[in-house]
């Protein structure tokens, strides 16, 4: 887990298990996604999309499970980017528990829309600059 940049750390939280006593599997899609979202705030992302308007579409998501996660523990949310194009940008996602290490890992492809006509639109250069640095 190196190569990923500084995550975001947070607890398992009780609610989070399911009837089986693991922490469910529609959870770590918003782990994944809380991983995305505080990287682009980090690296002000966000400002410079919107600045744009242009708005990110999450086009297609991935989850491979390694090992459950249960309640308690802590776990970090890891993402990174793996490529980008004219319009898109894949990136890895992983979970992290404390306990156990690796929990989950997989795919998202983030697509760039206009705000005011919803199709596909080019990534704004300081955006493609700050992804093409990150790259693995």
């Amino acid at each position: 887990m190196t190569k990923f940049e500084e995550g975001t750390t947070q607890n398992v939280q009780w609610g989070e298990m399911d009837a089986l006593g693991h922490v469910n599997n529609v959870q770590f899609i918003r782990y994944f996604e809380t991983a995305r979202v505080n990287f682009m705030e980090r690296n002000n992302v966000f400002d410079d999309l919107l600045g744009n308007e242009i708005n990110i579409v999450l086009a297609h998501i991935e989850c491979k499970f390694v090992q459950p996660l249960y309640y308690p523990d802590q776990i970090e949310l890891l993402c990174r980017f793996k490529s980008i194009g004219n319009t898109s940008m894949v990136v890895e996602h992983a979970v992290v528990s404390k306990k156990s290490g690796l929990v989950a890992f997989g795919d998202g492809i983030i697509v760039c829309t206009d705000s005011k006509t919803h199709q596909k639109t080019p990534i704004p250069e300081r955006v493609r600059s700050l992804i093409e640095k990150s790259l693995l």
